[in-house]
């Protein structure tokens, strides 16, 4: 079916005979298996009004998120057919992440990707480690139509057998490609699939996301500021509270102009709920990047501010084909991963532990970087301290 479903449509508290005609009334129609009573699908805007004025169904647009990388960064990129340092094996030294992996290097523990696809034919990504994907289209997870999966996924979980050049956070986590098109009705049907998988294998999954919505200020659909019930968020409570952990991007949404400056708040919708892990970047030099996303956060609570924590980008990476080199980091998209990463080492060692106790163990082993809160959270994320 097509990638744009138009409309995410919300039946929780609808009549079954208006949830069924709205269903008769849309096409292409994506069901979800775990939340019945919603649905994604085609209806022209006077559908959508008439059944708004005369039912009690909701309609949420099926927005385009973005990945928290620039074009503009794309562009700055240098290639090469080698990765030399600086680059992410120094950044998984940064966050000591070989000092732990005497103790964890995330065996038995999946990673689950929702991004752009993954280019597995890199050495990075052993036959072992591909532990299977979904696709909104139904083509290969194992491609990556921009680059920017791959990168995360190198970033999480890349291996260095087979001669490959570089080393992820849990270089022996698994990884599941959940392959969109950051559609919100595609995102939805990813989390459903990655819970499909836990429940078959009965082994921990992290799921780690670098998206969000790239803008100065709060979101809105249909003129309207995004609420705490869009059916997004009533699904990621659902997916953490069944024990699976999700890692967001902070955003890189701060004015670069004001980089010394901690406010004002950036961090938007779902990358601000208190059920995830939201991450910030800095530098080589520990400094915060200045676009990275600050806190508080648009739906903080008061015991849960955001980012919670930090992590670093620089140097070479692996991005679709090639290494390239990013002089101005990864964005927060790089970030994240890392502490997907780090939770799959967490869970290695305690496959039980809840979400709430692994965030607490992340913020509470942080390496404090003099930065104010509402920069870098608690600090610079430690694997070693972590453990």
């Amino acid at each position: 079916m097509s990638g744009h479903c138009g409309w995410i449509i919300d039946g929780a508290v609808a009549s079954d005979r208006h949830f069924e005609q709205a269903l008769a009334l849309a096409s292409s129609v994506r069901r979800y298996r775990r939340t019945p009573r919603m649905f994604a699908g085609w209806l022209s805007r006077d559908v959508v009004d008439e059944l708004t004025d005369a039912t009690e169904l909701r309609f949420f647009p099926d927005s385009q998120l973005t990945p928290f990388i620039t074009a503009e960064q794309f562009r700055k990129f240098s290639t090469a057919k080698t990765a030399p340092a600086p680059g992410l094996n120094q950044v998984v030294q940064m966050v000591n992440a070989p000092s732990a992996w005497s103790r964890a290097t995330g065996e038995n523990v999946y990673i689950a990707v929702v991004d752009s696809g993954i280019n597995g034919q890199h050495p990075e990504f052993p036959d072992w480690k591909k532990a299977g994907g979904w696709s909104h289209d139904g083509s290969d997870p194992w491609t990556d139509f921009s680059g920017h999966g791959t990168m995360c996924a190198v970033i999480a979980a890349g291996n260095p057998a087979r001669r490959a050049r570089l080393c992820g956070v849990a270089p022996n986590a698994k990884l599941y490609s959940c392959k969109t098109e950051y559609r919100i009705s595609e995102i939805i049907a990813a989390y459903e699939w990655v819970e499909d998988q836990r429940d078959a294998h009965q082994r921990p999954v992290v799921i780690s996301n670098s998206f969000g919505y790239k803008v100065k200020d709060p979101p809105q659909e249909n003129g309207m500021l995004i609420e705490r019930d869009h059916p997004l968020c009533h699904v990621i409570r659902r997916v953490v509270g069944s024990g699976i952990p999700m890692v967001f991007a902070a955003g890189n949404n701060h004015d670069p102009q004001q980089a010394t400056q901690c406010t004002p708040s950036t961090i938007w919708a779902w990358n601000s709920m208190e059920e995830v892990l939201t991450v910030a970047e800095v530098d080589e030099n520990h400094s915060v990047r200045p676009y990275s996303s600050r806190g508080p956060g648009q739906w903080a609570s008061q015991h849960c501010p955001k980012p919670d924590c930090a992590a670093p980008t620089f140097g070479w990476i692996l991005f679709d084909s090639t290494y390239k080199c990013a002089a101005e980091g990864w964005g927060t998209s790089g970030a994240a991963p890392q502490a997907a990463g780090l939770l799959s080492l967490l869970l290695e060692r305690d496959p039980q532990a809840p979400a709430a106790v692994l965030y607490d163990r992340i913020r509470t082993s942080c390496r404090s970087l003099g930065a104010g809160r509402n920069c870098v959270g608690s600090g610079l994320i430690d694997c070693d301290a972590a453990l």
